[in-house]
Parts: C-alpha cells; structure tokens; sequence
C-alpha cells in the first residue's frame, strides 16, 4: 500500500511543478498526471471495497456487488459513483471530478485546447485530487524494506518506510494543497470567459447568417436554417416527415414542410437567454458550481454552436468563390 502512496504523491509534486509554470503545455501535462492519480485512487478505493466484500463471505456484503463490480471496470463514472455512494467522497466532488475527467479527455483525446480556461481548471482539479487523496484511508496499511520509495515522495515521506508513513501522507497532500492555494486563479472569471467568447462567436455566426444568406433576412430563419440542414436527410426527419403525412414532391418542398411542421429546438434567439446565463455565472461564489455552469452551457449549446459555425464558413466561401468568379469576368 505504501509503493501505491508514494507514487501517486509523485505524481502530485510533479504536477505541482508543472502548475507553477506559466505555459499552457505545462498545465495540461499537470491535468493529465492529476486525472491519472484520481482514477488511481478511485479505482484502489473499489479494489479493497471488493476485497472487503469477498472476505465476509456468507454475510450480506457491506458495499454494493453490482457497484464495486462497476467501479471495478474501465468507466471512471462507475468510480466515482462507488466513492459518492458509499461516503468517501462527497455528491458534489462526484459531479466535479467527473466533470474534470471530462476535460482531460478532450484535451487529450480530441485534442481540444480549452486554452482559456486550462491554468484554472487543472488548479481546481489538484486541488480536489488533494482533498481526495487525504480521506483515502486504506483497510490495511503494508509496507516494507524492498519498497522503492521515488525520489519526489522521500521529501515528504523521507528515505525508509515505517508506520508513520501513512500520516506523513496525509500531510504531504495537505500541505500539497496549501502551496497550490497560493496560485493566483479565477476559475469562475475564467469559465464565464470562455462563455462569452462562445456567445459572441455564436452572435456574429446568426447574424452573418441572417444579413448575407441567401434565404429569409432574420435571426430566427437563419437559426432554422442550420438545424434543417443538419436533420433533414437523417433517418429520423423521414421517419417523421412519412409519420406526419408529408406529401412533398421535390426536395425544396420537403425541406419547406420540415420548416413549417418540425419543432425545432431553437426557433427564438438564444441569445438573450445565453446572456442570462453567463451574468448568472459571473456572480456565482462556488467554484463546484460555476463549473456546473459552464459544462451544461458547453454541452446543451454544443450543437447549434457547431451548426452555426460550420453553416457561417460555407457561406463566407460561397461568397469568395462568387467574388473570385466576378473579379475573373
């Protein structure tokens, strides 16, 4: 149990090192060994709550079957789940470190820079690694002469293990914390940031769309627009166009009837009701919920953001190529 406290401590003083660098390859570096040690974790916390169970056999298990089974996958939801529910960790530390996990997934999996908000997001997700790490309280605490301790860890766990180990753990990550509170940050400025930016792109995309498209002259045609071109030759908009009783005859009156009869998600301009939401954000005081504010925003705007954007530079290259055509006559 000690080899598995000292490495992950490591990790820890690394990515501390990395969040006191002021680059954004540094911080997303530290997001990665940060997440790493929290799905470690979790993931240790369900291997001694399975041991647990299989030791009492014969007798109702203490934890969840079908949870520890879960939490014992590849799924970091089903970890974290486990934690919440079984009180090692806190509804709301669930919602946030699953939120988190989100994030290092699309900075290193989709490649997504968040560049934005990264420095105050890997913060916040250490700092909840911190906390993580000084309530886990293992069953049965081992250790022993061959254990190699890494070199990182021996500053606070010094060179030979021994039963003050454990406790001088628990400080280390405490302590861990307290340096990395003394960072400068503002995840709730940050995040409400990047919600303005999302929003302002979002604007000039509608109304780009509106003034220069070669349809209706509006807000609301043109937010029509991109969502009847993204659905229209789904299997579902035929579905229910035939379950409707469309009797088009030709695309244009197909696409027209889809207009009319569907009920589409944004037929108002969101963008009042957006700007309701980022002022809400902009004065919120809990940084666990000023980062649920921004992951529903991102996620429940995800859609017609993209939509728009996509539809906005197909209109900007419609009109080059008309230009370049009309400059060639």
């Amino acid at each position: 149990m000690l080899q598995f406290l000292a490495n992950v401590l490591e990790q820890m003083d690394l990515a501390l090192d990395q969040l006191a660098v002021d680059d954004a390859n540094y911080k997303r570096f530290a997001l990665m060994l940060v997440d790493n040690v929290v799905e470690l974790t979790l993931h240790k916390y369900a291997i001694e709550k399975s041991n647990w169970n299989e030791m009492w056999q014969g007798l109702p298990p203490k934890y969840p079957p079908k949870l520890v089974a879960e939490a014992l996958g590849q799924h970091f939801e089903s970890k974290a789940k486990l934690a919440a529910e079984t009180g090692y960790i806190s509804a709301k530390t669930k919602e946030t470190i699953t939120i988190l996990h989100s994030f290092r997934n699309e900075v290193y999996h989709q490649g997504m820079a968040h560049e934005k908000i990264l420095s105050a997001v890997s913060l916040f997700y250490f700092q909840n690694a911190c906390e993580l790490l000084e309530r886990f309280s293992p069953g049965v605490f081992s250790f022993g002469d061959r254990q190699q301790i890494p070199h990182r860890a021996k500053k606070y766990l010094g060179a030979k293990p021994n039963y003050e180990s454990l406790g001088l753990f628990i400080s280390a990550c405490k302590r861990l914390r307290d340096i990395s509170e003394s960072f400068k940050s503002d995840l709730t400025g940050d995040l409400a940031g990047q919600i303005e930016l999302m929003v302002e792109e979002a604007d000039h995309n509608i109304q780009f769309l509106a003034d220069d498209g070669l349809g209706e002259k509006s807000r609301e045609a043109a937010l029509i627009y991109v969502q009847l071109w993204d659905f229209a030759w789904t299997p579902k908009a035929k579905e229910f166009a035939k379950a409707n009783g469309c009797a088009a005859k030709t695309e244009l009156d197909y696409l027209e009837w889809l207009k009319r009869h569907y009920d589409w998600k944004y037929r108002k301009d969101p963008i009042p009701s957006w700007e309701k939401r980022l002022a809400t954000l902009r004065i919120e005081k809990d940084p666990h919920r000023s980062l649920l504010l921004y992951k529903n925003f991102a996620d429940q705007t995800e859609d017609i953001r993209r939509f728009l954007r996509a539809a906005a530079a197909s209109l900007a290259n419609y009109i080059q190529t008309e230009i370049g055509r009309a400059r060639g006559k």
